[in-house]
């Protein structure tokens, strides 16, 4: 009875109480409501019954609908850079469903650097978009090395229909997955890659692709979000913008094709108790 939920400990008569992370969470953040408890809960559950939750660095429920909660980081509710806590710069707007980027000058900052941070040749990232936008240069998410050379970045969705995930590691040559008929930018957009594999998924769409870029290894800069950390000349750059809204976003190591989509289930599952489905 691990994975049960509060409602169904309910249901069986059992003690209400919370999964010891989903309470840390709760107890650092100290303002959410029932509701909003119950379903940290019953994310924390369902990502560990799947097996999710090891495999995570970073998780962003982007729950209590402001600026003070968005910023935790669910594995790890410290305040504090270490914690891969998010910075927030620019014109952000937070509200119940989520974090909402200006597009032009908007990111945060989540201090994980794939290179200390990630295991080599391993790497997945995920962001729940509630906005259907397409702009001509965008990131929801990422970190690239001098132009992109070495990168490790996630697109929802552009103006041309595209969204892909761009990944790299230690000792292979970077390789994307993408997928040129995205043409809704709301969903749960995620990119995972193993070794020289890489996947792309929009929901219950995936795609496959090894094509090769530069062998230039894993990223030793930030990785930032609502846009790219597109490092030049020796300092952090966001750049390419996105305003697609953000209720959930992630950062972890190697998912498989069904890791995905249990990943996909148990975020959906957390918006529909929300009310923030898309």
């Amino acid at each position: 009875m691990g994975n049960m939920t509060l409602g169904e400990l309910q249901q069986y008569g059992l003690p209400l109480a919370f999964d010891e992370d989903a309470q840390a969470f709760i107890d650092e953040l100290d303002t959410l409501t029932l509701a909003e408890q119950t379903a940290i809960d019953d994310l924390v559950r369902g990502l560990k019954y799947y097996g999710l939750w090891d495999k995570m660095i970073a998780i962003y429920p982007m729950i209590g609908g402001a600026y003070l909660t968005h910023r935790y980081n669910l594995k790890d509710p410290r305040l504090l850079d270490a914690a891969f806590r998010i910075s927030f710069t620019g014109g952000w707007t937070h509200s119940s469903t989520g974090a909402t980027p200006n597009g032009t000058t908007s990111y945060g900052n989540t201090h994980i650097i794939p290179n200390d941070d990630l295991t080599d040749n391993s790497a997945s990232l995920g962001y729940y978009s509630r906005t259907n936008s397409a702009f001509t240069d965008e990131y929801v998410m990422g970190v690239s090395d001098q132009g992109g050379i070495s990168t490790l970045s996630l697109i929802a969705r552009r103006d041309t229909d595209l969204g892909g995930f761009w990944a790299e590691g230690s000792s292979v040559a970077y390789r994307n997955a993408k997928n040129l008929s995205i043409t809704n930018g709301q969903g749960f957009f995620q990119g995972s890659q193993s070794g020289s594999v890489a996947g792309f998924r929009r929901n219950t769409l995936i795609t496959f692709n090894t094509d090769v870029g530069l062998n230039q290894g894993a990223n030793t800069h930030d990785l930032f979000i609502g846009c790219w950390n597109n490092y030049t000349a020796g300092t952090d750059l966001a750049e390419s913008f996105t305003d697609k809204e953000c209720a959930f976003a992630y950062v972890g190591n190697t998912l498989s094709t069904e890791e995905s989509r249990d990943y996909y289930d148990i975020v959906q599952r957390y918006q529909i108790a929300l009310n923030r489905d898309v």
